[in-house]
């Protein structure tokens, strides 16, 4: 009995941590009482054990922060960028050398942004007239042109957004008590299993948007795993 007292006496009194909240009416009896109780329940394992001691031990978690993104529907997404892939424009005035030759095409546009009128042409040495730089702008430049452009762009911007938007979840096992372990772990495999696949296919589409970039005039094959 004087154990029972003692022991009682003891648990009533700790304060870190605080085991009983009503110290006052904790006696020989609670005591006893508790161990009956616990010789009732089932024994715990040794992983079981060390998991409560890990929990007792941890520090006072903060609320983890909810993670809201937009939805975003890859089916429609990847329809909307084959779409764009398969759409084609026409120059507005025709240039001989360069249809139908689109690195021909991309090395006139980039020219086209490098030079002015009565410069040397860095490829063939001859002046580069302001005729001809007029007449290459208005080759790549046209309403139909402009808007297909602006399209592709504003895709792409709408791609980049949703990357951002993932890299925004990072979830912290540390973040959870030792208990929600086993739970946590097997929940964080598969949203990064998610995550990475739907990191790999916004990857995919941006750059088959920034190869149609470079080649408005002709289709683009999207390849589809």
């Amino acid at each position: 009995l004087f154990r029972s007292s003692n022991s009682a006496s003891k648990i009533a009194n700790m304060k870190d941590p605080v085991i009983v909240e009503k110290a006052t009416g904790y006696d020989k009896n609670s005591f006893q009482g508790e161990i009956k109780d616990a010789l009732k329940s089932p024994i715990l394992s040794d992983e079981e054990i060390a998991t409560l001691k890990e929990t007792i031990a941890s520090t006072q978690k903060q609320e983890v922060e909810e993670i809201s993104l937009d939805e975003i529907d890859f089916a429609v997404l990847q329809e909307d960028v084959e779409n764009l892939l398969l759409e084609t424009v026409q120059p507005s005035i025709k240039i001989t050398e360069l249809d139908n030759d689109n690195k021909k095409r991309q090395f006139a546009e980039i020219g086209k942004d490098c030079h002015s009128a009565g410069d040397t042409c860095a490829f063939c040495g001859n002046i580069v007239t302001n005729e001809r730089l007029q007449k290459l702008e208005k080759y790549f430049s046209s309403s139909e042109i402009d808007k297909f452009t602006k399209e592709l762009s504003d895709k792409l911007i709408e791609i980049k957004n949703y990357e951002n938007e993932l890299k925004k979840i990072i979830i912290q096992e540390e973040a959870f008590y030792p208990e929600f372990k086993n739970s946590i772990s097997k929940i964080l495999l598969k949203v990064d299993k998610n995550k990475l696949k739907q990191q790999n296919l916004l990857k995919k589409l941006k750059e088959s948007l920034e190869e149609k970039q470079k080649n408005l005039f002709d289709t683009v094959t999207y390849e589809s795993e």
